[in-house]
This record gives structure tokens, C-alpha cells and sequence, in this order.
């Protein structure tokens, strides 16, 4: 240590004497916008049909007569579920088919009160 500088060491090292210290940081190499990416020919997995036929006709039984269209949404529903799950993500629509069944439940309540109030008992 030189008594001008009391925080430096001797010549060639660092602050306190513990060498020259790191290299600077250098940015890493560009990937792309996102990283790495999906592998090349990757597709994201469609919707399956039977869901996407089950929502529809859900949406359709407010609209059309209340009662088959609800009950069919509701077996497609069912047997779309299965598929999807089956598939292990070769297939999307999940929700369409909770969205589905859950319509057409409400659509089928609905149906069961206006016949009841029709025919007089409520």
C-alpha cells in the first residue's frame, strides 16, 4: 500500500488487494421474442367438435324448443369431456364443455318451472 492511497493494494490488483475483478457483463445471445419457441411443425391443439356442437346447441335451446336441444348439448357435452381428457392435450374445450353443460341445465330448469306454472301448480 502507497501512503497516498491508503484503499488501493499493490500495483495490478484491485481495490483492497483482491485482484482485477470480474469482465464486464455481456448480454447473452438473441433467441427470438420469446425464448426458444415451440419445436418447428408444432400446432396448437384444436377444439373439439363435439364441444364446440354442445355449446352451440346450448346457446340454440334459449332460442329453439328448450328441451332437445338441451338434452343433446348435454350428452355431447358428456362424451366430448371424455375425449379431451383422453386425448391428453390433443384436444382444447374444456370449457366449451362446462359452458355447455351448465346451459343447458339452466335451460332445462327453466323448461321444467314453465310447464309447472302452465299446468298450474306453482
Amino acid at each position: 500500500m502507497t501512503a497516498e492511497d491508503p484503499d488501493r493494494g499493490p500495483p495490478g490488483y484491485g481495490p483492497y488487494g483482491y485482484g482485477p475483478g470480474p469482465p464486464p457483463y455481456q448480454q447473452p445471445p438473441w433467441y427470438g421474442p420469446y425464448g426458444y419457441g415451440p419445436p418447428p411443425g408444432w400446432r396448437r391443439p384444436g377444439y373439439n367438435g363435439e364441444a364446440v356442437a354442445a355449446f352451440v346447441l346450448a346457446i340454440l335451446s334459449f332460442v329453439l324448443v328448450p328441451v332437445v336441444p338441451a338434452i343433446v348439448a348435454l350428452v355431447l357435452a358428456h362424451v366430448a369431456r371424455g375425449k379431451i381428457w383422453a386425448s391428453r392435450g390433443g384436444y382444447r374445450g374444456l370449457g366449451l364443455c362446462t359452458a355447455a353443460t351448465v346451459l343447458a341445465i339452466i335451460n332445462l330448469v327453466a323448461a321444467v318451472f314453465g310447464i309447472a306454472i302452465a299446468a298450474g301448480h306453482i
